[in-house]
């Protein structure tokens, strides 16, 4: 896994990588894109998310960059799966759309109350311009990728950022999987997502692949009838 939000990566920086992952007889890169600290991917369906939320105008991948890196990828064997982490770790995401109140809690202090790292933020699952915008995305994506799975995070949603109760994150990080779902579906993808939702009770259509970074969920998962990426 690599991370290009938290500290932006050049390309020659993720081509250094590809070419260390392939002479280690290893083929896939989880690219985590995006998080809350940036937006570097330049969307050009919502030209916002970047131009807001992007550290600056050249920490940026074009779709072209995007096509060149998979394409880099693919000559040496090695695949590119993109995450782009939601609902939680989105305060970037929501710097270039605030009219349309696509975040709640946005830098919201003191931090640790609304997340799990600063700066707070998470796409509001009540709002239907947050469907919109992010199925646009998705179709925006799933059009530079030829990899068959796609990664929506899901991982570490705070209950007080949507001023909820525990029961009630897990009832509204339901509806926005029972909605993200079909979508990523009918791009022909399948869906990867963290642990997260599992572990708050939410169960995902059963050819979702779900990331496992705490072991203590492994057997639930399996039993569940799920397949898994341990990491």
């Amino acid at each position: 896994l690599v991370d290009s939000s938290r500290h932006f990566l050049t390309m020659a920086s993720l081509e250094a990588t590809i070419d260390a992952i392939a002479y280690s007889k290893l083929n896939v890169l989880h690219w985590h894109i995006v998080d809350a600290q940036s937006f570097p991917f330049q969307s050009e369906s919502y030209p916002n998310l970047t131009a807001a939320g992007a550290y600056n105008s050249q920490s940026v991948y074009s779709h072209t960059d995007v096509t060149a890196l998979i394409q880099y990828g693919l000559e040496r064997g090695v695949r590119i799966i993109m995450e782009f982490d939601t609902p939680a770790h989105t305060y970037a995401w929501g710097l270039g759309y605030e009219k349309q109140g696509l975040t709640m809690c946005g830098a919201a202090e003191p931090w640790s109350t609304y997340c799990a790292e600063p700066p707070c933020g998470q796409l509001d699952p009540t709002n239907d311009f947050t469907y919109e915008l992010v199925g646009g995305l998705w179709k925006e994506v799933a059009g530079l990728t030829p990899d068959e799975f796609v990664h929506i995070g899901g991982d570490e949603v705070n209950a007080a950022c949507w001023g909820v109760d525990s029961a009630g994150a897990a009832t509204l990080m339901g509806k926005y999987v029972s909605r993200l779902q079909p979508m990523v579906s009918a791009l022909g993808k399948g869906m990867i997502q963290w642990q997260g939702a599992f572990d708050a009770g939410v169960r995902p259509a059963k050819d979702t692949v779900i990331q496992l970074w705490k072991p203590d969920s492994f057997r639930a998962i399996l039993d569940a009838g799920y397949r898994m990426l341990l990491s």
